[in-house]
């Protein structure tokens, strides 16, 4: 789809002295794919009686750092003068992460049970694979993996160029949704059974990202000063330098007195 060139523009209107100042907002939605670490603990439940045990899942999943640079570029500069500015604001901070509610896997347990987690590989001939995760006893078990998932990113800017000299700042808010969720399987074997590919009733689905989890992007405000009318754009990146989004013309700040 033809996506038409955006601007950010002020226009200003004198009444009695005061001018009055509206600023256009440009919003960015695009899809995202990034790993997060799932961290999972596999505990026994007691029921009403004492022989009547289970096991349930609960733990959290912990999401990488996300970045939003923004370049703002001399509006008359020559190309690749070196006049460029950057500037960071935080999408996702670091340490961030989403509770992953707690489900139960198996009413009853023998004594001793495997507990293997289930992932989707398509490029296998098997479309899944399997992974070892503990054996379940008197303490509980814990285990993580590295899971790829997709959410769409969703955020809206609003430039506001200062008085002369003072620069262009830009306000940053929106959120991450994940439309679709993620869900693992888990099998639950005894130690002296042979492995095998389990069939659809043999494994539990639990969800990790409930579908629709949101997470809000606080507001917040880069600036650069680099002359009137600068082009602005943003890229959406991890740390070291992976690029999630690549970098997108926001348009240009423009104001009229």
């Amino acid at each position: 789809m033809h996506q038409r060139e955006a601007s950010f523009s002020a226009f200003v209107e004198s009444a009695g002295g005061i001018d009055t100042v509206a600023h256009s907002t440009v919003r960015l939605y695009t899809p995202l794919e990034f790993l997060v670490r799932v961290e999972v603990e596999a505990g026994n439940r007691q029921g009403l009686f004492a022989r009547r045990r289970g096991l349930e899942l609960s733990g959290r999943v912990h999401l990488p750092e996300i970045r939003a640079e923004f370049i703002f570029r001399r509006h008359d500069r020559a190309a690749d003068d070196g006049s460029d500015q950057q500037a960071m604001a935080i999408v996702v901070p670091r340490g961030s992460s989403l509770p992953i509610a707690t489900q139960p896997i198996q009413a009853t347990l023998p004594e001793r049970v495997d507990l293997w987690v289930l992932e989707s590989e398509p490029h296998r001939q098997q479309p899944w694979g399997e992974h070892y995760a503990g054996r379940c006893g008197q303490r509980g078990v814990v285990f993580e993996r590295h899971v790829p998932v997709s959410a769409s990113l969703d955020m809206c800017f609003r430039a506001d160029e200062r008085q002369k000299g003072r620069g262009t700042k830009v306000e940053m808010w929106g959120e991450i949704c994940f439309e679709q969720g993620m869900s693992m399987r888990f099998v639950l074997r005894e130690p002296d059974r042979p492995v095998a590919p389990p069939s659809e009733g043999d494994s539990t689905e639990v969800m990790v990202i409930a579908t629709g989890t949101r997470m809000t992007i606080l507001r917040q405000s880069v600036s650069a000063v680099v002359g009137a009318r600068p082009q602005i754009s943003v890229r959406v990146t991890e740390p070291g330098g992976r690029v999630l989004c690549a970098e997108h013309a926001l348009g240009y700040s423009k104001r009229f007195w």
